[in-house]
């Protein structure tokens, strides 16, 4: 296919199944992991530490629980799950209440977790597993942070060019690359010739495996069809996507290069000459 366009929709749809392969395999492995915990027997010894991990467990319970609703489960399993794991985390925030760790020494803090004992003794196995669940979650939703990584970015990095318009870049279930404009759904043949130019470049810096094997992007004229305020924000939006590429622009915009002044080689008929040293 010679449409630039097309080949990058094609690349985001080829990795967005590849991703959606790596995210059943996560997620069958936490459900079964999950069953694991509820089925193993415990030790029935106290931990000390557990006072510890009780004290973290809601910062955790925040960090991972958009991710226990993409966990293929039942309804009624899933919103136990979620009672249980929140009511971890408000036992977490009561501790939190009776000791500050940051302004207090190991000793203090030893001596006030030992007042509440008593209390979480009785259900300490509950904790640990409730801990566990937390840990699994915690876990699942590194790595889905990480099969997702490049579709993220590239989401991220594209509607920063959008802030000022009615249109946000998405990449659907299926992979396909999507329009919303004013809460309605299009495909790509609504974009703008700049616009499209940006989602072919960034495309093509997040997903074109020839070019990251390279570790060379060359773009000729990339201000075509920018307007002036997408020409000023093009080279740091590019660094963000990729910083261990060299990145080679031939350019008639002074928005382009801004304050990148310092690696600029200026080409005439008859010469060729950095205007500092880079």
């Amino acid at each position: 296919n010679d449409d630039p366009l097309s080949n990058i929709i094609e690349l985001i749809k080829s990795h967005a199944l590849a991703n959606r392969t790596k995210s059943f395999k996560a997620n069958t492995q936490l459900r079964n992991n999950l069953i694991r915990n509820l089925l193993e027997k415990n030790e029935e010894k106290f931990k000390p530490n557990l006072y510890i991990e009780i004290y973290k467990a809601s910062e955790k319970y925040e960090k991972v629980k958009k991710s226990l609703n993409s966990v293929s489960l039942g309804k009624d399993i899933h919103d136990l799950i979620t009672q249980r794991l929140q009511e971890y985390a408000d036992l977490s925030d009561v501790l939190k209440g009776i000791v500050d760790l940051s302004n207090t020494s190991e000793q203090e803090a030893e001596d006030q977790f030992n007042e509440l004992k008593a209390s979480i003794k009785e259900e300490f196995i509950d904790y640990e597993r409730l801990n566990k669940i937390l840990d699994l979650l915690e876990k699942y939703t590194e790595r889905n942070n990480e099969i997702f990584h490049k579709i993220n970015l590239f989401q991220e990095l594209i509607n920063r060019f959008f802030v000022d318009t009615d249109k946000t870049l998405f990449i659907d279930f299926e992979g396909t690359l999507k329009v919303r404009s004013n809460q309605v759904r299009y495909d790509t043949s609504i974009l703008s010739s700049g616009e499209r130019q940006l989602v072919i470049l960034i495309g093509n810096l997040i997903f074109n495996r020839e070019m990251l094997k390279n570790r060379i992007f060359i773009i000729d004229e990339p201000e075509l069809s920018l307007h002036i305020s997408w020409q000023e924000m093009f080279i740091d939006t590019l660094l963000q996507g990729q910083n261990d590429i060299q990145l080679i622009f031939a350019t008639h915009s002074p928005a382009i290069v801004s304050k990148y002044d310092d690696c600029l080689m200026t080409v005439n008929d008859s010469e060729m000459y950095f205007s500092k040293d880079c």
